[in-house]
Formats: structure tokens, C-alpha cells, sequence
């Protein structure tokens, strides 16, 4: 994108414009330099990483402002030293404190719960990313194209937690948004690339959304009175035996009178995931679950149809209650207003 820079003194602004790489006449009123060659401005700056709003910066005795003007940059330099070479190197750093690496939840379901002001931030984006390994989602990546004008590329998790030098390299000269399942802090793996980002002084920005802790109050359930949250795996992962640290949660959360939301474990690349009746028939390895304790099972949220089933394990282990995703709430000790509203969701 071509960048129009004014340059000159006080006394007089003469347009000219640079696109990077060439030679360029510049006709200043009282300096004597006639053009300059500087390749290390960058080529391509999106005019919509600036402000609207101008900024004035001084700086060794040079002061500027940078303004956007629709598909234009304006560069605005007054010179009280004529000194191009500290200039320029100057407004490399200045512009490329605006780009970012934006980490931006997509909610529960689809691409319609992604918010408007991550819409308006993928519209911005140069590059942008989709992890959908965390859970089920039945949006499109083709619609999201649609909507953003941007190519959505999918991540795969080794890409997130083993290979992160590729996204923060990308990111150090241009603005990466990761869209993520959920609310993008859910997951430890995410945070993790804010810490990465912020040691290599990348600038991020997270864009927060829906995700299953806030849902849960869907069931009627007091957020507060829940406990730490466990993830049930399938038992062929943990050779069939039930987690000694797991049983400790379940037990812990119990003994305090709190909830524990239990996420179902789920093999993405197989698209495997755990149904309700599996995730019980997990507990019930556990001593300190028990066929005769009430469960709610809480299915597809944040989409048209989501499920809420109340009841005794003994009831409801052997019932099929659609697609993915779920998760189960090993209940604590029931305020009266939780169990009024879960008994308009009975299902034993």
C-alpha cells in the first residue's frame, strides 16, 4: 500500500510517495537532500492497524504524526534536523508497535456467536487461525471467510503447545488473530502463548466470549457454589484405572458442599467424543461416586437445541441424549432455588 509522506520544514509540506524500495524525489523548501533509498521501510502497512485519532510523538528533536485517512497512511514529519537516517529508523518502530497478536474466543456453538468486536478485529487481521481441537463445534470455516473476508487457516494442537515459534515470528511484523473455542483463556495451553508473546515484547490482546463456565448457570446452578473442575478420560488412556487425582477433587468439592463440573474427554483427531453414559460409567469407578447420586448432564450449550437432564446416575446411565458436547455436574448441597429450578429438568 502506497504510504504519502509530507516532508519538509515548518514553512512548507510538499506531498510525495513512497512505495517501498525506490527512489524518491523529495523537494524540501530549505534542505538540500534530494531523494533517499531506505528498502528497510516496510512494504506493506494495513492502514487499518493505525488509530483514528492522531498521534504526535517528539523524539531527538523530530516530531511527527500519524493519521488514518480510509485506504491511505499520512505521515505527517515536520524536520528540525534534517537527519533522515535517525528519522526513518524512528517511524520503523513507531509503526510497528501496532501490530499484535490477538488471541479471540468464538463462543459455544457456531460462527454467529463470535462477537462483533472480534468480527471487526478479523477484518483488521493479516493472518488468522482456527484451533478447534478443544471441543465440538458446528460452525463453518467457510462462513467465517465469508464474513471476514479473511482465509482462516486450522491449527492443529502440536501447533499451539509444541511449535509456537512460527505464530510469534509471524507476529512480530504483522497482526495474528487466533480464534479459539470458547473464551481463549479457558484452556492453560493459550495462556502459555500470551507469556511466550509478552517475553519476546509482542503485543497481544484477548477478546473474551462465552464459554462452558458461563453457561453452566443455564442449569440453575450458582456459579459460586462450584468447586475445581476435572476432565473424565477415556480409561484406556490411564490403563483402566480411575485417577487418584481426580477422586481427590470430587471428594474435596463434596466435602465443601460445592458443585464439580466435569469436562468429557474427547480424541479430536478421531472426532471420539465421550458420551454422557461413558463419562458415568467412568465415575462410578471412583469410591466416592455412587449410582444413587444426582448428576446433571448439560449438553450443547449455547446452540438452539441445548439439553439439561436432571436425575440419579442409577436413571439416566443408560439413556442416549444426542450429539456432543457434554459435560456432567456431580452435584453438591442444593440451595432451594437450584433444586426448584432443576426439577423442571428431571429426566429419571
Amino acid at each position: 500500500m502506497p504510504i504519502n509522506v509530507i516532508v519538509g520544514t515548518n514553512a512548507e509540506r510538499r506531498p510525495i510517495t513512497y512505495i517501498g524500495g525506490k527512489k524518491i524525489p523529495i523537494k524540501s523548501g530549505r534542505s538540500s537532500i534530494t531523494k533517499y533509498h531506505n528498502p528497510a521501510l516496510p512494504h506493506n502497512i494495513n492502514a487499518n492497524i493505525l488509530p483514528k485519532i492522531s498521534i504526535i510523538v517528539p523524539a531527538n528533536g523530530i516530531s511527527f504524526a500519524i493519521s488514518r485517512k480510509s485506504q491511505t497512511i499520512d505521515i505527517i514529519i515536520f524536520i528540525a534536523f534534517p537527519t533522515l537516517k535517525t528519522l526513518f529508523k524512528f517511524n520503523i518502530s513507531l509503526i510497528n508497535r501496532f501490530y499484535m497478536l490477538n488471541l479471540m474466543g468464538l463462543g459455544l456453538s457456531d460462527e454467529k456467536g463470535l462477537t462483533l468486536e472480534g468480527l471487526e478485529t478479523l477484518k483488521k487481521s493479516d493472518k488468522v487461525y482456527i484451533e478447534l481441537y478443544t471441543s465440538k463445534w458446528f460452525g463453518s470455516i467457510e462462513n467465517l471467510e465469508k464474513m471476514t473476508g479473511k482465509k482462516i487457516m486450522q491449527l492443529k494442537r502440536p501447533d499451539l503447545e509444541e511449535n509456537l515459534e512460527k505464530i510469534l515470528k509471524e507476529a512480530k511484523n504483522q497482526t495474528i488473530s487466533i480464534l479459539i473455542l470458547g473464551d481463549p483463556l479457558v484452556a492453560t495451553t493459550h495462556t502459555a502463548l500470551l507469556i511466550e508473546a509478552k517475553k519476546l515484547g509482542i503485543k497481544t490482546r484477548v477478546i473474551h466470549n462465552a464459554s462452558i463456565y458461563s453457561a453452566a448457570g443455564e442449569t440453575g446452578l450458582h456459579l459460586y457454589k462450584f468447586g475445581a473442575t476435572v476432565t473424565i478420560p477415556f480409561l484406556e488412556k490411564m490403563n483402566n484405572q480411575f485417577p487418584e487425582s481426580l477422586s481427590k477433587i470430587i471428594r474435596d468439592n463434596k466435602g465443601r458442599d460445592l458443585h464439580t463440573l466435569c469436562l468429557l474427554d474427547l480424541i479430536s483427531e478421531k472426532e471420539k467424543y465421550m458420551t454422557p453414559s461413558e463419562g458415568m460409567e467412568v465415575l462410578l469407578k471412583s469410591d466416592d461416586i455412587t449410582q444413587e447420586d444426582e448428576i446433571v448432564i448439560f449438553g450443547r450449550a449455547g446452540s438452539e437445541e441445548p439439553l439439561i437432564a436432571y436425575g440419579k446416575i442409577k436413571n439416566l446411565i443408560d439413556k442416549d441424549f444426542g450429539n456432543p458436547p457434554f459435560v456432567l455436574i456431580i452435584l453438591g448441597k442444593l440451595h432451594f432455588t437450584e433444586k426448584e429450578y432443576l426439577e423442571y429438568h428431571r429426566a429419571d
